[in-house]
């Protein structure tokens, strides 16, 4: 008697857990039963509405993993090492003047067709791809104005 009382009980308990995860989609529970309103068509009332729409759920996965960014230290480079940060722009007139005074050598860094094709008159030629080899050829006791242009 008491092991059938059990499985009634738990026999209740899975039928009414069931009927709670159903939900509104189970036709025996009340909430189904209930009538749903009517939207009014149209043509009975004064003014078209736009359709209502309601986002259907969706199952979204829970992440697995936490990504945090975190900020690079500065590089430590040595400052004497060329960058953007560390190389002074000048302009075409003070270029000229310096040019001129003989205080600094013009570097053109084209590809060699280029300069042969035109140049400034007394610039070096010396392609971007080789400066990294061929930058000991260069004067140290001298400006150096590398252009492109």
């Amino acid at each position: 008697m008491r092991k059938r009382l059990w499985a009634l009980v738990l026999i209740g308990a899975a039928l009414v857990s069931l009927a709670a995860c159903a939900g509104t989609d189970n036709p025996a529970s009340p909430a189904a039963r209930v009538p749903k309103p009517t939207t009014p068509s149209p043509s009975t009332t004064a003014e078209a509405s736009a359709p209502v729409v309601t986002p259907s759920p969706t199952w979204t996965p829970k992440p697995t993993a936490t990504w945090v960014v975190l900020p690079s230290p500065p590089p430590t480079a040595d400052p004497r090492t060329p960058s953007a940060g560390n190389i002074a722009r000048i302009g075409l007139a003070s270029a000229r003047a310096q040019a001129a005074s003989g205080e600094a050598i013009l570097v053109d860094v084209r590809p060699a067709g280029d300069y042969a094709a035109q140049h400034i008159a007394g610039a070096i030629s010396m392609p971007f791809d080789q400066v990294a080899r061929r930058y000991r050829q260069l004067p140290r006791d001298q400006l150096l104005i590398f252009y492109c242009t």
